[in-house]
Parts: structure tokens; sequence; C-alpha cells
């Protein structure tokens, strides 16, 4: 798995796996806890060769987020810095060169590849009623052609629905009776498409669909609690592009 930048010494390695998008294409992902409770997730789109990096603070707040994403018209390359209210963007090879958003307090990352979206939404547990329902402020990421500005972020109200469900032979998701530990997530906002998201018992995301259709599914999924990641200095089988720590 190629990748921004390696683990740290001491970070360690909770999970990794591949999703297969319905256009057949893959994103290969790995996630690292440190001692702190800070979260790392890295993502190798295949093939288009695209590198993702991100960051989440033990509150659940996005703190970094790269990406290096090659592209017909050229490499397009963007580093986000989260702050509790602010958010700062810098690209290279696609406009404008720099930009700040204000954020609400509380605000989650919503970005283009389904691995770590379930990080991204885990802990909202205290938000929702009794209904099932809540509302939360998402930095929403796109991705364009570096000439209509690569990757755009913006700030986007979502509102949730989570539902029990259970996952069938088939890979279809009927509503489950009792306690099942399987959870669906409806996700929805005026102009984006209805997603839902099919949580496995492991709480890694096993579907995502959008408007009905599934868009990407879980196919390998490795959870090894106890494995430290390896010192950069150390032998690794994973490719560095970079080769920065974090």
């Amino acid at each position: 798995m190629r990748r921004l930048y390696p683990p740290r010494k001491g970070d360690q390695l909770e999970a990794e796996g591949r999703y297969r998008r319905a256009d057949g294409s893959l994103e290969q992902w790995s996630r690292h806890r440190d001692a702190s409770g800070r979260v790392t997730l890295r993502v190798e789109a295949m093939p288009s060769a695209g590198l993702w990096h991100l960051v989440i603070a033990p509150d659940g707040r996005p703190e970094r987020v790269e990406a290096r994403l090659p592209h017909p018209e050229g490499v397009m390359e963007v580093a986000m810095t989260c702050f509790e209210d602010e958010v700062l963007i810098w690209r290279r090879g696609a406009e404008p060169a720099s930009e700040g958003l204000d954020m609400p307090p509380g605000y989650r990352l919503f970005w283009p590849p389904v691995a770590g979206r379930a990080e991204c939404l885990a802990g909202l547990e205290d938000l929702f009623d009794e209904a099932g329902r809540a509302a939360v402020m998402f930095l929403s990421m796109t991705s364009r052609p570096p000439s209509r500005g690569g990757l755009r972020a913006r700030p986007v109200k979502l509102g949730l629905l989570r539902r029990g469900a259970s996952i069938g032979i088939d890979g279809e998701t009927t509503e489950a009776s009792g306690g099942s530990s399987v959870k669906r997530l409806l996700l929805q906002s005026p102009g984006l498409p209805k997603m839902q998201a099919v949580f496995d018992e492991a709480g890694d995301i096993h579907q995502w669909l959008e408007d009905d259709a599934l868009i990407a599914e879980l196919v390998e999924s490795i959870h090894t609690p106890t494995q430290l990641a390896v010192d950069s200095e150390g032998a690794d089988s994973e490719e560095d592009v970079e080769g920065a720590d974090d």
C-alpha cells in the first residue's frame, strides 16, 4: 500500500482492508491509533493512484486532511488544517491556492473516500433523540478536475437517521428485530443523494448506498488490535510517497 506518510513508532494498527466501488475501483486503507486516542486513516485509491491522509482528534473532529491526486490535467495536492471553528486549505495544481472556511464547533468531516467515513461518523450517539434522529454540521469535500478547483470544501448540515439492520447472505439489508449490533445510518441534505451507511458488527461500513444504488462494499477487513506500527526506519512492506512523519 502506498501512502503519504508512514505511521509513527508506537502507533497501534487497529484495522486495514479494501473497499470495492461500483465502477470496479478499489480503496485500500489502514487505521492507526496513538496513545492519546488520535486516529489516522490512510487510503490508496486504485487504479487512479490517489492518496489520502486523515487525522481525527479523540473527540471526533478532523485535525488534518491531505491528498495527492493524479489527474489528466496534472497532479493535484491539497492540505487542510482543521481548527475548532475554522479550516485552512492549501492547494497545489488547482485554484485558489489558499482559502479559509468558518465552521461551527463540533463539526465532522465528509470526504470522498468511503474508507474513513465510519471513523468520521463515530461518537455521535449523544446527539440522537429518542426517534433516532440527529442533525450534524459536516465539512463536505468533493473532488473535481483541477480546472474546476480540484478538491472543494463547504459546510453542509446533514440529517441523520439510525435504524437497526441485518446483512443477508446476498448483501441486502433488512430491518432487524431486537438489539442487533449491525446498524444502518441514513444521511440526507437538500441537493444531495439519499445516502445510507450499513455498519457491520466490527463498526466498519459494510456497504455505502446512494439513492438505493450500491456505491461501495467492504471486501476485506482485518482487525489487529495488538499490532504496533514499525518505526519508519525499520522494515516495512508499505511504500511511502513523501516519507515524512505525521
